[in-house]
């Protein structure tokens, strides 16, 4: 029921989702450092303010955006629960000489509802009692608030990562082109706001919201860079392998390899290989080849 406090400076783990630890921090919670390495995505914390007391979220995690790196070795928590009285505040922190975040799988705002996000019909900033100063963001996965609302409050400081796919964020998704089920964030996938693909349906209506999954001349970009280098981009699957080939002559059957390559990322996205072309001839042929 005291203050919550946390000094790790190596690596910082709970075994990872899920998980079953909880706290409850009725004085604030306080991460002295960010650990080397680690994540506490099994972990559950209950931020409580009660009337006319302020408790201080302290977390230093970098600010890497609005991105699924921000969950990965850096401190990111699986749920964060905020309860407040209405004369209590919750303060987040970070550290005074750089930018500073805190990134949650699931952030709930235990005592509010989708009609406090509003004053009238306008919808409103900031929430009431919750501060999160300049130099620091908090970023979330999914929330039992409207994500899209809360998307860009404070001034940007609250942010909504959108291709997260955490353990209480995810859904999984059968990927029609490759055979292969992968886990994607549940609210992006059933937003009607949100078009991933580019084809003019919104993502809960499209039966292939991230693509068929196969790389293909729609979805695949060659783009020459100068000095001789060559960027070629295309829709990654999570966990999947490709095979970037090229040929200098479309006259010929084989395809060479120039590139074995394993995207690990967490999230359906655009991903790149860059490479100098050495002594080629004046033209050359690129494909993308889905592997496993």
């Amino acid at each position: 029921t005291g203050l919550l406090s946390l000094d790790v400076n190596g690596i910082l783990t709970d075994g990872g989702a899920p998980g079953n630890s909880y706290f409850e921090a009725w004085k604030g919670v306080e991460l002295k450092t960010k650990p080397e390495r680690g994540d506490l995505l099994g972990t559950k914390v209950l931020v409580v303010a009660t009337n006319f007391t302020t408790s201080v979220i302290a977390w230093p995690s970098e600010d890497r955006g609005a991105s699924t790196t921000g969950y990965q070795d850096n401190a990111a928590l699986g749920q964060l629960i905020i309860t407040n009285a209405p004369m209590g505040k919750v303060v987040f922190k970070g550290k005074a000489d750089r930018k500073s975040a805190i990134y949650v799988d699931s952030l709930e705002f235990e005592n509010l509802a989708k009609d406090d996000l509003y004053k009238g019909d306008i919808l409103k900033s900031e929430i009431e009692n919750i501060i999160i100063p300049e130099n620091y963001t908090v970023y979330f996965a999914t929330s039992n608030l409207p994500e899209e609302l809360l998307d860009g409050m404070y001034d940007g400081r609250l942010r909504w990562v959108k291709e997260y796919p955490g353990y209480r964020s995810s859904m999984p998704f059968y990927v029609i082109g490759v055979n292969k089920t992968i886990q994607v964030n549940r609210v992006f996938r059933q937003s009607t706001s949100h078009d991933s693909d580019g084809d003019g349906t919104a993502n809960g209506y499209d039966l292939t919201p991230f693509g068929g999954g196969l790389p293909d001349i729609l979805s695949s970009e060659v783009v020459r860079k100068g000095q001789g280098r060559v960027r070629i981009s295309w829709m990654g699957i999570p966990d999947s392998i490709y095979h970037v080939e090229y040929k200098d002559d479309l006259g010929t059957r084989e395809w060479k390899i120039l590139k074995k390559y394993h995207y690990y990322g967490l999230s359906v996205e655009t991903v790149s290989y860059e490479y100098r072309i050495a002594g080629a001839a004046g033209h050359r042929f690129y494909r993308v080849v889905f592997v496993e």
